[in-house]
């Protein structure tokens, strides 16, 4: 998350207002997926060693966490569809609790459920500011090519 934020932070538009967003190429996402799929097992096995209940869905909350954290830093948008995918995850890992018969963990999903409101919403508020972004683009090249037109006729 650190990492994340200097990233962004370096990586601002020229008014200072909008990150820059990263293309990243199709082999280093699959490259980011199959490193996690592989690390899944470490993951599974080092919550083991703690004792940790339900290994799988707490192993895939560790992938989608660190992917989130990855994807962040590189400034992709997938950084929001990994923390939507997060949030779920620790969503049901307490739901699962709770019909186990917890019932006073049911205060502790506000949190999540809270998070997961933010990451849906950033996640919309980053497809709209990339349309925006494009629109500008457009409206630029556009400007310059009647600029040129002027100037040659």
């Amino acid at each position: 998350m650190i990492l994340g934020i200097i990233s962004w932070l370096k990586h601002q538009d020229k008014d200072g207002d909008t990150v820059i967003i990263s293309s990243l190429s199709k082999k280093e996402i699959i490259i980011v997926l199959l490193s996690q799929l592989i690390l899944f097992w470490l993951y599974y096995f080092i919550l083991k060693a703690f004792n940790t209940e339900l290994l799988v869905i707490s192993s895939f909350s560790v992938v989608t966490s660190v992917l989130a954290s990855y994807f962040e830093a590189r400034r992709s948008e997938l950084s929001l569809l990994c923390y939507v995918a997060n949030d779920l995850v620790i969503i049901t890992l307490w739901l699962i609790q709770i019909i186990n018969g917890q019932t006073e963990l049911i205060s502790v999903l506000v949190g999540p459920i809270l998070l997961l409101i933010n990451d849906i919403y950033g996640s919309y508020n980053w497809k709209r500011l990339k349309k925006k972004k494009k629109r500008e683009s457009i409206n630029h090249i556009s400007h310059f090519i009647n600029l040129l037109k002027h100037l040659y006729h």
